[in-house]
Parts: C-alpha cells; structure tokens; sequence
C-alpha cells in the first residue's frame, strides 16, 4: 500500500489541490452572490441552489476559460521559437 502512495502521490495531491480551490471558488461566489441579492432587496440562496445556478457556472466557465487560454498561448510562444530553430 505505501508503493502505491508513493506512485500516486502527485496525482493524489493535485486532486486534493484542486478539490479545495474548486471549492473555495463555490463558498466565494456563493457570499458574493447573497451579498448581491441582499444588496438589490431580494431573498438569499442556498448552497445547493448556488451551485445549480447559472451564476457559478458562468464564474467557473470563465475562470477555466481563461486559464486554459493562458496556459495555450504559454505553450504555443515556447513551442513557436523552438519549431523554427531560432533558439
């Protein structure tokens, strides 16, 4: 069982890694969005309701959107001067 840990650790941290952030994102923009809707006068959402709302999954969309826009243009401008041999 330790081997297998051992194998597995960076996937298995990672996951964790991104366990917590996604759902750091949620809690976030779950107090963003009560704290909008009590703002404008109108009743809050739960939780559950939060996270089958349209809101978060505009917010997740964009936040992925843009990291994964960011993460292609990194490796097109490292791949792009090494293909043409002027590095």
């Amino acid at each position: 069982m330790a081997k297998w840990w051992k194998r597995n650790g960076l996937s298995l941290t990672l996951a964790m890694m991104f366990v917590v952030v996604f759902a750091g994102q949620a809690v976030t923009g779950f107090l963003t969005q009560n704290q909008e809707l009590a703002e404008h006068g109108q009743p809050t959402i739960s939780l559950g309701a939060y996270l089958l709302s349209a809101h978060f999954y505009e917010a997740t969309f964009e936040n992925w959107e843009s990291e994964f826009l960011q993460m292609g243009g990194l490796r097109a401008a490292d791949y792009g001067p090494l293909s043409t041999g002027i590095v």
